[in-house]
């Protein structure tokens, strides 16, 4: 290493530092506080948006010290997205949804399995460990796949965290769905073709065909795969093409 590199790099650490100083109760708290801030870094590039919620909860967490859970998830209950979901666990209650997922849907999420086995445990985890968490997840639960962006933030000023704000940001909710039925090569470019957005007389003149047989040989794929519609089909047959992927775990990232 350069001596060059090793002034950037300690130039680098004293501005975490003294970040950190800023917002820590006292001293001995700025060292551990160091990791907070370039975590928060770390989160908000990740977004891509200077102001998005994860920042706007980020900034109250570490502002405000994280004393009450009201004071953080304050920052985004009123200007969140619609896809979003806002909680609170609290050791001496259960979780309580302060911010509900506002997109219309039939699937009726968060379902119980959402809460008991996916949300409650990562907010747990958090408390115990009392350091913020983020991560991207793909995970099944309640018959959906169901991918998402967390962000989970404990209670720091006690010795046990009291309290776990979690934000959850749904990318989609998929249904499970079986595999594909087996479809000859024509039928897969044809379903390919659609999933890139063209339309059917468009498909039909690309493939050599007339339209007529375009159109009936999506409504045997979509009897075939229980869909309702085009759309559906298109949502049916990327379900089914992540279905038995790895299911992403949550990742701590200091």
């Amino acid at each position: 290493m350069t001596k060059t590199t090793v002034s950037a790099a300690r130039l680098q650490a004293d501005h975490e530092t003294s970040v950190a100083r800023k917002f820590a109760f006292d001293k001995g708290n700025a060292l551990r506080m160091t990791k907070t801030v370039v975590f928060a870094e770390k989160v908000i590039l990740v977004r891509e948006r200077k102001r998005s919620s994860f920042q706007k909860l980020l900034d109250a967490w570490i502002v405000d010290g994280g004393t009450t859970a009201q004071s953080v998830f304050n920052a985004v209950t009123q200007y969140r997205p619609d896809n979003s979901l806002v909680c609170v666990l609290r050791n001496d209650s259960d979780l309580e949804i302060v911010g509900p997922y506002k997109v219309n849907s039939n699937f009726g999420f968060p379902g119980k399995e959402f809460m008991q086995q996916e949300l409650i445990p990562a907010c747990r985890d958090a408390q115990r460990q009392q350091r913020p968490t983020a991560a991207r997840r793909l995970l099944v639960a309640d018959g959906l796949q169901i991918a998402s962006e967390w962000l989970l933030l404990p209670h720091r000023t006690q010795q046990t965290a009291g309290w776990c704000v979690g934000y959850v940001e749904i990318g989609f909710l998929l249904p499970l769905a079986n595999s594909i039925p087996p479809v000859d090569n024509v039928d897969r470019n044809l379903l390919q073709m659609l999933l890139e957005g063209h339309a059917t007389k468009e498909i039909a003149h690309r493939v050599g065909m007339s339209h007529r047989t375009v159109e009936h040989r999506f409504e045997k794929l979509k009897a075939s795969m229980g869909a309702y519609n085009l759309p559906h089909l298109v949502a049916l047959s990327i379900a089914s093409e992540l279905s038995g992927l790895p299911v992403a775990r949550l990742a701590q990232d200091l």
